[in-house]
């Protein structure tokens, strides 16, 4: 982009761009696309910039961008983008004829805003201009447009007419799958006169006798619908262009489509009643859908020549239509220029397709010249409604996709009805998740677009956006959102925040009693009755906080679970840090750091570490909502709207850390001071802490103290690095090499590192020994577990723990070795077994040990290297547990009562 002046006739409004600040990286910053913001807009079929015309009033004007939620209350609400343009020369009056622009720019004209990013361009804002006003100071030099923009959003939004009925906003839409020659609703008033046609040129049908209109809601799919009684219609179909072959119409093979909705009555009709009929113009002039009294009810499609002979016929099938809700496609379809196939495809709304077909060699295709329903006058309480003629350039492929569409499309996941609803509003739609993983929604009810799109949202629980690619929507499923890594991390002491993260610690938020419900269906409720954010009067809890929603789910058995979601998110109890604020033009935004926060998406994971101990005892960890922006010629600032992150990490089967049940209720049985390593829990409800030593290592909150448990018993090695969270101090090799490593990690809550072990390939046993127990640790012939995770690159058959035992003058004496344990490859694997102390033992020296002469390659990984006095693990309450203290950083003296639960337990997902 060539440089623009800094400044504008001399006037203290300034242009953006070449000017020191964020838009000037220096050279060597890894931004090869470094250069100002740029503002495009689209006209002459291309992007161009308008950059140079782009304003900024020193503190007080910048481009300002809005996306996403303001915060974990709201839905999402259209982007903004606003800023001024210099119009000294009139050129964005989109009235001024004397423009360059006129006629090329006015009402929703597209816009993007962009800053560079690597070798790229980032996208901050993509939408459409909605108003260009006008002003200018009183000397008239200075003169702007204050231009505002918005996301796709709002024009989705606006209007005041519901999107129709199921059936209707499919069949009328722009796109629908099938080319749509004729529709005709049945969705008319009682006081019509004519059945209405939805197909611009299509005249409406006329009506003989007396229906009864909008009188029957048997199809979840349609509005009200009419019982015939007497009745018939007929409409004259205008001339059409088959899709397809462009050859002679008698060979096209495109197929012919009549469908309809239809109801019999449960008593039936008379034999052989004609339900709907059309004319043709190729050789087989009259095909009619039937009815026959056989089975219950059965229908048929068949075809007459012009004596009324019939020619083709499927038979009747499809026992028992009497008084079911049906979809009824009927499909003539020419193969091979020489053979017509005729189907009638009977639908049970919501249940099984059967398909009736007949075929024969001779006829040739044409085009529907009239449609007529009840020719006969004959079908008294029978419902019909959405009768339709649509063509197809082959076979049609949409029969699976039209029984969903019978049914209102219950069932749905809410991903994929989304992105449904987007392509019939012709936009562009992007999913972050996976749609499989979205809740079932129940039908589709009339109502305006914006409104069935929020409707997904909320059953699902999941975040909408805006793209910035294009012009579209984005949805984030909730399980996506889940057990994320940080996507940012901001360190707080290096100042790589903008502003001080402000804690808000109050009620705004909580919710502790759910009714939730659905659309012509039941309520369940759910209460959290316990625990310092429940129902229960202060101090034991906050009181009733209670509230209502309608989520339109599949079944009534979704309902409890979605209150119990709504309790869940509404009851976190740690303060929420609803802002986060950076300056991408600050020295400490590193360029690989700014990269990241401009690729961030909704419902990303920010994590800002070093948090001052006055705010919080932990990291602050966030998930993106929205975000608003700032920019001028000196900053980037990006201000993310947050909510808290901990109620998305949600139950992982066999998960060291999310796959954990809390306890019904411990506390301290004994006072522990601010060094102490061992702890007395007891457990006043509910079943104890599981004594298994492959249970741990799990952390605990001891009233507001993160710990570590690290056995249930007492640890000997707890001063001995078992877990090697940085290094391998304590610990040294035996017949092999030993290194610290991070790629190879175990799944356990709290691990960060492990030891590798390359064994020297010839001795026939080696491996690793930590440091001594200490004397009088041990009691000879009592019994001891030692444990250990080992995991082996190729597999092997000889790991084990194992110890060596000494006595009190530090003679050895003899080691434990147990019996060895074979190791697949690429999988951890816990190995534990007990030992029984020597005489005269008096401490031990843990060992991870290998076997059967390994060869150099040979390389295991081994982790939580543990010994335990089984004398000390207990069944009952209470409880001693080794510990590591100060995990979050806070230690303090903990008297007995203090409340002791999991810091993470098992939470189910909606």
């Amino acid at each position: 982009m060539a440089p623009v002046a800094p400044l504008v006739a001399g006037h203290w409004p300034r242009r953006l761009g070449g000017l020191p600040g964020p838009f000037s990286l220096p050279a060597g910053s890894g931004d090869s696309a470094a250069g100002p913001l740029q503002v495009e807009l689209w006209f002459d079929g291309q992007w161009n910039t308008i950059t140079p015309s782009v304003m900024t009033r020193d503190g007080s004007v910048h481009v300002t961008i809005t996306r996403g939620q303001s915060d974990e209350a709201q839905r999402t609400e259209p982007a903004t983008c606003t800023m001024q343009l210099n119009n000294r020369l009139g050129l964005y009056s989109p009235r001024n004829p004397l423009s360059p622009l006129y006629g090329k720019i006015g009402r929703n004209q597209p816009i993007r805003v962009s800053v560079p990013v690597g070798n790229d361009r980032n996208v901050r804002f993509l939408g459409e201009v909605v108003a260009w006003p006008q002003e200018w100071d009183t000397t008239g030099t200075d003169v702007w447009v204050p231009l505002e923009a918005a996301g796709v959003l709002r024009r989705l939004g606006q209007g005041s007419r519901a999107l129709g009925s199921a059936m209707y906003a499919a069949l009328a839409s722009a796109s629908p799958t099938n080319q749509v020659v004729a529709y005709w609703p049945f969705e008319d008033a009682s006081g019509a006169t004519v059945i209405g046609s939805a197909t611009t040129g299509v005249p409406g049908m006329t009506i003989s006798g007396t229906p009864t209109l909008a009188t029957d809601n048997s199809f979840v799919c349609s509005a009200d619908l009419p019982k015939m009684g007497t009745a018939s219609t007929t409409a004259a179909i205008p001339a059409y262009t088959p899709p397809g072959d462009p050859g002679p119409l008698s060979t096209n093979p495109f197929t012919t489509i009549v469908r309809l909705l239809a109801k019999v009555p449960a008593a039936g009709l008379t034999d052989g009643t004609v339900i709907c009929t059309w004319t043709w113009t190729g050789t087989i002039p009259t095909w009619e859908i039937y009815y026959s009294t056989a089975g219950s009810g059965r229908l048929g499609l068949r075809g007459k020549d012009s004596t009324g002979t019939t020619v083709m016929d499927t038979a009747a099938g499809a026992d028992g239509v009497n008084g079911t809700a049906l979809h009824l496609s009927a499909e003539i379809q020419l193969s091979g220029g020489i053979q017509l196939f005729a189907r009638l495809q009977v639908t049970v709304v919501g249940g099984s397709t059967t398909a009736l077909t007949a075929s024969s060699f001779g006829p040739t295709n044409g085009l529907v010249k009239s449609v007529a329903v009840a020719p006969g006058g004959a079908l008294g309480d029978t419902v019909i409604g959405h009768v339709s003629l649509q063509l197809s350039p082959d076979v049609p492929t949409d029969t699976a996709a039209t029984a969903l569409l019978a049914a209102a499309y219950a069932g749905e996941q809410a991903a994929t009805r989304i992105g449904r609803l987007c392509a019939l509003a012709g936009v562009q739609f992007e999913l972050i998740g996976s749609a499989a993983t979205t809740v079932a929604m129940g039908p589709q009810l009339s109502a305006k677009l914006a409104e069935l799109i929020n409707d997904a949202v909320v059953a699902d629980a999941g975040i909408l956006y805006e793209l910035t690619s294009a012009a579209g929507l984005g949805y984030r499923t909730r399980a996506s959102m889940e057990n994320q890594s940080p996507t940012v991390s901001l360190s707080y002491p290096a100042g790589q925040l903008a502003a001080v993260p402000t804690p808000v610690d109050d009620d705004q938020y909580i919710r502790n009693d759910v009714t939730a419900s659905r659309p012509g269906g039941s309520s369940a409720r759910y209460t959290l009755t316990s625990g310092p954010l429940s129902v229960a009067p202060p101090p034991a809890g906050v009181g009733q906080y209670d509230t209502t929603v309608q989520v339109n789910v599949q079944s009534d058995s979704d309902l409890g679970h979605q209150a119990g979601w709504r309790v869940h998110l509404g009851t976190v109890d740690e303060p929420r840090f609803p802002r986060i604020a950076v300056n991408l033009a600050h020295p400490s935004i590193t360029v690989p750091l700014r990269s990241g926060i401009l690729q961030m998406r909704p419902g990303d994971r920010i994590a800002v570490t070093g948090m001052p101990s006055w705010t919080s005892a932990n990291d602050v960890s966030q998930l993106l909502l929205g975000t608003s922006e700032a920019i001028d010629q000196f900053q980037h600032r990006l201000t993310f709207n947050c909510q808290p992150e901990s109620p998305y990490r949600t139950a992982v089967l066999e998960d060291g850390a999310l796959g954990r049940l809390d306890t019904a209720g411990s506390q301290l049985a004994a006072s522990a001071d601010a060094t102490a390593t061992s702890l007395s829990v007891a457990t006043t409800s509910g079943p104890v802490w599981s004594p298994s030593l492959a249970d741990t290592p799990f952390d605990v909150l001891v009233a507001g103290e993160r710990v570590t448990v690290a056995a249930v018993g007492t640890l000997l090695n707890a001063a001995g690095n078992p877990f090697f969270a940085t290094d391998l101090t304590g610990w040294a090799a035996q017949a092999s090499t030993i290194a610290w490593s991070s790629s190879v990690v175990n799944s356990s809550a709290g691990a960060a590192g492990s030891m590798q072990i390359t064994p020297d390939g010839v001795t026939a046993s080696g491996g690793t020994v930590g440091a001594p127990t200490g004397v009088g640790s041990v009691t000879p012939g009592a019994s001891y577990t030692v444990a250990l995770w080992a995991y082996s690159l190729g597999g092997w058959s000889d790991l084990r723990p194992a110890v060596d035992w000494y006595d009190a003058g530090g003679a050895f004496i003899s080691s434990g070795l147990g019996s060895g344990a074979s190791v697949s490859a690429g999988q951890w694997t816990y190995i534990q077994q007990t030992l029984t102390a020597p005489a005269l033992a008096s401490y031990a020296t843990p060992r991870a040990r290998h076997g059967g002469t390994p060869p150099v390659s040979a390389v295991w990984y081994v982790w939580g290297v543990r010994m335990v006095a089984a004398s000390s693990v207990t069944t009952s309450s209470p409880q001693q547990m080794t510990v590591i203290r100060s995990v979050n950083g806070v230690v303090k003296t903990q008297l007995p009562g203090a409340d002791v639960r999991l810091y993470q337990p098992m939470i189910l997902a909606l």
